[in-house]
């Protein structure tokens, strides 16, 4: 699996996304998908009340990223650290596939961003020149004022195991065991040194949005 990263800053104004994720536990199964009737396009209309930003706002995510025209971080500016870890909770929240992970950092312009969790969509949520990936991960951060970063890779498949990514190998070797809502499983040894490598190493597209979970405010 090949890898292209995203960072993605949201202002504290919109630090209501983090409902349905490790920071405000869902209690029960979600009203909202991402296909259909029940996808962003009609997030407003399913529950107008609670989801008045996604009708007002002005940067919403996700996004069609034009490579050409979208900013790039420099590199040097951004420090991303996850330790190697074992014994993690691999879980189907019923829109996404979930990892609760706090023991990471991001550092932004001298900005401290913790690690909250990291999740996958299926195919991406974001797109490069028109161009949708078939999976996207995204690593949920956030500092002491309730900003949050978002650390994003579009992943591409690959023909052969020796090409791929060992990280989602390891993680993906499991998911048959959480196929049903609700369902979780124990995951083993999980190095993430193939992705903060790759986030080092490669051009980083970024803009500022919202987390793409309803009620999801645009900011």
């Amino acid at each position: 699996m090949h890898l292209t990263s995203l960072l993605l800053l949201i202002p504290a104004v919109a630090a209501s996304c983090f409902h349905n994720t490790p920071l405000a536990r869902r209690a029960t199964a979600p009203s909202f998908g991402y296909t259909a009737t029940r996808g962003p396009l009609n997030w407003y209309g399913l529950d107008p009340n609670a989801n008045a930003a996604c009708a007002t706002g002005t940067h919403q995510s996700p996004i069609m990223i034009g490579s050409t025209q979208i900013s790039k971080v420099d590199n040097s500016t951004i420090t991303l650290f996850i330790p190697t870890v074992s014994d993690l909770e691999f879980e189907n929240l019923g829109t996404t596939i979930e990892v609760p992970l706090t023991n990471g950092t991001l550092v932004v312009r001298n900005n401290t961003y913790t690690l909250a969790q990291f999740h996958f969509h299926t195919p991406s949520e974001h797109r490069i020149d028109e161009e949708h990936f078939p999976m996207e991960a995204h690593f949920v951060f956030s500092d002491e004022d309730g900003n949050i970063a978002v650390v994003g890779y579009l992943i591409q498949l690959t023909s052969t195991k020796d090409h791929s990514t060992p990280l989602l190998n390891t993680i993906f070797e499991d998911v048959d065991e959480i196929s049903e809502p609700g369902s979780s499983t124990e995951l083993g040894l999980l190095d993430f040194s193939s992705v903060t490598r790759h986030f080092t190493n490669n051009d980083i597209y970024t803009y500022s949005g919202s987390l793409t979970t309803r009620p999801a405010p645009r900011v």
